[in-house]
């Protein structure tokens, strides 16, 4: 199951449950690949954006922890997961979020311009380097 737009700051002390607890169906294990922005601070519990990918049921003998995770950035941008199957065959889930260019200073589309900013980049735009980097 791919996920955009989690809204989970998992920076945030008061969010105890990750989304494997939401999901848990009891006995089913459940693998989380999970991305935000863990450069805002833990602000509050909702962060908009974030990305994720989850993998239950058979999927789980052919999840590839080593070779999963998130965008390099630390921004949630996009997360992955690769499979491999019997035959050794790699397949990749990717699940991206780019943002849509809006002004409200909680927006993903600002977390990243700061971002860019701090890191000395202030021309970058958000959804150009999207692309780039995935």
């Amino acid at each position: 199951v791919a996920l955009n737009e989690t809204k989970i700051n998992v920076k945030h002390n008061q969010n105890v449950n990750g989304l494997a607890q939401l999901f848990n169906g009891g006995e089913a294990e459940v693998k989380v690949v999970h991305g935000c922005n863990y450069h805002d601070g833990a602000i509050s519990k909702i962060q908009q954006g974030g990305t994720a990918v989850l993998t239950f049921g058979p999927l789980i003998e052919q999840f590839d922890h080593m070779n999963s995770g998130t965008d390099a950035t630390g921004l949630g941008r996009f997360s992955f997961s690769r499979y491999i199957g019997d035959n050794g065959i790699a397949t990749w889930v990717v699940c991206g979020y780019q943002p849509c260019v809006s002004k409200g200073p909680s927006t993903s589309y600002q977390q990243q311009r700061r971002y860019f900013i701090a890191k000395g980049r202030p021309d970058t735009k958000p959804r150009d380097k999207f692309f780039e980097d995935l």
